[in-house]
């Protein structure tokens, strides 16, 4: 039988947990929205407007050097419009999803060795 679960790089931050309002990357708690490349979390000061800020709001994951980026809506699964999905797929893969399964992709694509990112909008 094989076993599922990834063997995580010790040196890349990985989320632990998640809940409501919050997230635990690395043993530290975050109560807010958050960004994660691997290297560096970040505070997602993303104002919940699919405007052009929406994109310029990830620009600290160093989106052009991503493999993937992962967005998790939350608790409902939510798509940015198309001109956004359009032009985010211009500068790297993105796939929407919620909170809870970007946050377990995110942790697989560690485990493989490739370069993800991911924008986590909390639980509510």
């Amino acid at each position: 039988m094989e076993n599922l679960t990834p063997q995580l790089p010790a040196n890349k931050k990985t989320i632990n947990s998640f809940g409501v309002g919050r997230f635990m990357v690395d043993g530290q708690t975050y109560n807010h929205a958050i960004l994660c490349d691997g290297d560096n979390v970040y505070k997602w000061e993303w104002n919940g407007v699919f405007d052009d800020n929406f994109i310029n709001s990830m620009q600290p994951l160093g989106l052009a050097g991503l493999e993937l980026l992962l967005i998790g809506f939350g608790n409902i699964l939510t798509f940015p419009p198309p001109h956004i999905r359009v032009a985010l797929n211009k500068i790297c893969p993105t796939e929407s999803m919620i909170t809870a399964s970007a946050a377990r992709t995110y942790c697989f694509a560690l485990a493989e060795g490739r370069k993800v990112g991911v924008a986590l909008v909390p639980l509510t």
